[in-house]
């Protein structure tokens, strides 16, 4: 029997940008500038503080994870997370 996906998880999917978010984590670790300008020009825009909360939500439910990186100014690397990349494959196959 396959495991569901909890209500919380598919609502935070069907909000404004997650999607873009997590395909752009999937090719590469990010930034929040390199994020935001990748998408910024997707179809569905969304403003930095969008982008930051949906970041906030995503690493909350462990889709996302986040790493100070030790530097001056402090950056933030972004990456999907293991249970991020299922979920999304998963999403994924729902549109075949």
């Amino acid at each position: 029997m396959r495991k569901k996906i909890p209500t919380r998880i598919l609502r935070l999917l069907g909000s404004k940008g997650t999607m873009e978010i997590l395909l752009e984590l999937q090719e590469s670790p990010k930034h929040f500038n390199e994020l935001a300008e990748s998408v910024r020009v997707s179809q569905r825009p969304i403003s930095p503080r969008t982008l930051n909360r949906r970041l906030r939500e995503l690493e909350s439910a462990h889709l996302v994870s986040r790493e100070v990186l030790p530097s001056r100014p402090p950056r933030t690397l972004y990456r999907i997370s293991e249970k991020g990349t299922k979920t999304l494959n998963r999403v994924l196959g729902l549109q075949q």
